[in-house]
């Protein structure tokens, strides 16, 4: 399994963690919130990983692109 754990000095974005073998995107805002995005391709996160403004490429590029679920914080799962 590949995993790449990110941590991030953005207003918007905390953490997040892709896994490429099933090409999710788990993002963590500072607010606290966390969500899944699935299947999102290895090209798109590569994308992400090399730009200097990750919330502002995730805004534009993932975001409203991709299924997303609500990770409740009792790790309840709410789908889109």
């Amino acid at each position: 399994m590949n995993i790449t754990t990110l941590k991030h000095d953005s207003t918007l974005l905390k953490e997040t963690v892709y896994n490429s073998e099933d090409k999710t995107l788990a993002v963590t805002f500072q607010n606290g919130a966390r969500y899944t995005y699935k299947e999102v391709d290895h090209e798109t996160y590569q994308e992400f990983y090399s730009v200097e403004s990750k919330g502002s490429f995730f805004g534009k590029n993932i975001r409203k692109k991709y299924e997303y679920e609500k990770l409740e914080e009792d790790g309840d799962q709410k789908g889109k």
